[in-house]
């Protein structure tokens, strides 16, 4: 059967059967309800009964539950459903390492590199698809690292004590150039001779917090409100998973700036977001400076590297970027960086509880640099 290594210990699947249901009982009614609708969604109820896994495996069709053994001993399981030889695709579905001093070391992960493999090479599919609960942060990064995207939102799609859940649709497709990501090291990375200027990496979600938190007065005079929970650590996590996927589809890109001298401390960031490809091949260009960074050069350091990857890796036409008249030093930058204004766009967006004029300028892939 499929099987991995996770240092030095062997990860292997072995088709679940009758004598594994006591020890998934074990594991599941130890745990709480919460935890049964995360792995299992609506097939199951707590508690866990053995009459209910017993009916499962009676009826269940087009799939194969598997025990994921950690050296020969069980700790979780894992489901590949939906199995449609015509269409070439399954579904991983029950993904739940039961054993709680398995969890964290990378036996999930495994598992499902075991459950991919045999889709790709032994059944030939072409895609694999899964769920997973919005909020359920573990199991998304997870799943980002091993090369999914998200496919849509499935609004409310759960209910668990009177609260409604989103469901995110994910999918692997087996014959494209995706691989893991490694999260230790940032899609895009570059030096000044001031600065350190890259994408983030999920460890990151506490200096991205501490820099909004700093400046969230200052923001609010150039920028749309946000909401409390934005300035939280487990938004900001959710938020550096959400541009990995955007970094790794060239959907987008946003770069951290950090001094030198300073690692760790991120100082500001600038964005391309709102790509669009086709016949447009254009994006819009967003930036930011720490309150005490402002006025010493460092966004005309960086911002052109963030212009030369958009235009190389995006392969855009056009960088679009719209800045308050107000805003003199932005608009300063973005003359010298070679933007031309097109014109006003009159109450363009809504800052400090009224609707702002914004100036729009426009640069072009010929004219960078120029």
């Amino acid at each position: 059967m499929t099987h991995g290594v996770y240092k030095k210990k062997m990860v292997r699947l072995q088709e679940f059967t009758t004598e594994h249901i006591p020890q998934l009982l074990s594991w599941a009614n130890e745990s709480d309800e919460r935890e049964l609708l995360l792995w299992a969604g609506p097939v199951f109820s707590y508690p866990l009964t053995e009459q209910q896994v017993s009916d499962f495996l009676i009826q269940k069709r087009n799939s194969i539950l598997f025990c994921i053994l950690l050296d020969e001993s069980p700790v979780g399981i894992i489901e590949l459903g939906e199995m449609s030889p015509v269409h070439q695709n399954g579904r991983i579905q029950k993904v739940y390492i039961g054993d709680t001093s398995a969890r964290g070391k990378g036996v999930a992960s495994k598992a499902l590199e075991a459950v991919i493999t045999l889709c790709r090479d032994e059944y030939r599919y072409h895609k694999v698809t899964l769920g997973v609960l919005a909020g359920n942060r573990a199991a998304f990064r997870c799943y980002i690292g091993l090369g999914f995207e998200v496919e849509g939102v499935r609004k409310q799609a759960r209910l668990f004590h009177g609260n409604w859940y989103d469901l995110i649709d994910m999918a692997l497709f087996l014959n494209s150039s995706q691989s893991r990501i490694d999260f230790k090291s940032p899609t895009f990375s570059f030096k000044t001779e001031r600065l350190t200027v890259r994408s983030a990496i999920p460890s990151d979600g506490r200096a991205a917090l501490a820099y909004y938190q700093k400046n969230r007065e200052f923001l609010r005079t150039y920028g749309p409100p946000r909401p409390n929970k934005f300035f939280t650590l487990s938004v900001q996590e959710d938020m550096i998973l959400q541009d990995i996927q955007w970094e790794r589809g060239l959907k987008g890109i946003r770069l951290w700036i950090e001094k030198k001298d300073q690692p760790g401390v991120f100082i500001g960031n600038m964005s391309l977001s709102q790509v669009v490809q086709g016949f447009f091949k254009s994006a819009f260009l967003g930036y930011q400076l720490d309150v005490d960074e402002v006025r010493k050069g460092y966004m005309s350091e960086a911002l052109p590297l963030l212009l030369k990857t958009g235009f190389e890796k995006l392969d855009l036409h056009r960088i679009e970027a719209n800045i308050m008249p107000e805003n003199r030093a932005s608009i300063a930058t973005a003359m010298k960086l070679g933007f031309s204004f097109e014109g006003e766009a009159s109450d363009y967006l809504f800052i400090e509880d009224s609707w702002k004029d914004h100036g729009h300028f426009t640069l072009l892939r010929e004219n960078q640099g120029k």
